[in-house]
This record gives C-alpha cells, structure tokens and sequence, in this order.
C-alpha cells in the first residue's frame, strides 16, 4: 500500500488532482482510498471544526489559532487507524 498526501490552501487545486488521481487509478483497474480533511461529518473533532467553520465561536480574529489547530490535529490524529492499518498490511487492499 502507498500513501500519497496533497495538502495546499483552499484553491489550490487539491481536488483537482483527486479527481486526476483517482481517474488514472480506476483506468488501471487499481483501487484506491480517499480521505479528505477535516473530517467536519466525524464525531467530536469533526463536528467541532464543522462549527468553527461556520463561525459559531465568532469571528477569527476572537478565536485562539491554538484551539483551532488543536482541533485540526485530534481529527487527523483520530482517523489515524483508518491511515495505519492499510499501511501496516500491503496484502490487504481495504
């Protein structure tokens, strides 16, 4: 199993080269996961960031960055397993 990351600023192009990405896969008859993040349907942190999004702790400039990416960080850190365990088994295509 490989794992390709794209990250960038909002558009950047990132779901572009998904869509790209994901195209040439299914050409090859490879398969393929897509993760995105955040994660703002997942519980918890996702509906956390989901909220911060759509400015319910108020404007940027009253919300502590760190919060925000400590948000950020237990989404990404909770989806974890979901990343490990493909990688840890190459014979199992999930």
């Amino acid at each position: 199993m490989k794992l390709i990351v794209i990250e960038g600023l909002d558009g950047a192009g990132k779901s572009t080269q998904i869509s790209l990405l994901k195209e040439w896969f299914a050409e090859r008859q490879l398969h393929c996961r897509y993760i995105h993040f955040p994660r703002t349907d997942a519980p918890y942190f996702g509906e956390l960031i989901a909220r911060f999004l759509r400015g319910e702790f108020g404007d940027l400039d009253n919300v502590d960055p760190y919060l925000v990416a400590m948000l950020y960080a237990g989404d990404r850190k909770d989806a974890a397993p979901m990343i490990a365990r493909p990688i840890a088994r190459p014979d199992v295509a999930e």
